[in-house]
């Protein structure tokens, strides 16, 4: 309480303050500074595509077998409880993402406390086959393959 305290009234250090507590690295979710957009990546994205489409175009069609399917279903799903849960979120790493409501450091803090829900929430999504849209959102961070290699050249991304 003594950092709110020490912010003064002055929002910008209140935030501040509250970003470092919950290790919001803001950083991370910034726009890339060197010019290089989304739409760069689409652009090479979609190149390597045409380029692969062309290069296989006068390969035979695959052959598929009729009535091949997925041996394993989940048709029947049976709950797990909240001292399961509680284990995993312990045994959690402590890594956090921009995308997480709260850091892992504070979940593993009230573990105990959080379980119960966190089990509900769990057995409810498995049971019903549901995963919320929250929990489909991700930032992807496109990597050089070699850090020797030019970052404004889109092809020398990990995903080509």
């Amino acid at each position: 309480m003594t950092k709110v305290a020490d912010a003064g009234g002055d929002s910008k250090k209140l935030w501040s303050t509250l970003d470092a507590v919950l290790c919001k690295d803001r950083s991370r979710s910034r726009l890339p500074t060197d010019g290089l957009s989304a739409n760069d990546f689409l652009n090479a994205f979609s190149s390597k595509v045409e380029a692969v489409r062309s290069s296989t175009a006068s390969a035979s069609a695959p052959t598929y077998t009729v009535g091949t399917s997925c041996s394993s279903v989940l048709d029947a799903f049976d709950g797990i409880d909240a001292s399961y849960i509680q284990k995993l979120v312990l045994s959690a790493p402590n890594k956090n993402c921009a995308l997480d409501p709260a850091p892992t450091w504070l979940v593993k803090k009230f573990a105990v406390e959080l379980s119960p829900f966190l089990t509900i929430l769990f057995n409810l999504s498995m049971g019903q086959g549901v995963v919320l849209l929250s929990l489909k959102r991700a930032i992807v961070v496109p990597a050089l393959k070699k850090t020797s290699r030019d970052p404004s050249d889109m092809g020398n991304s990990p995903y080509f």
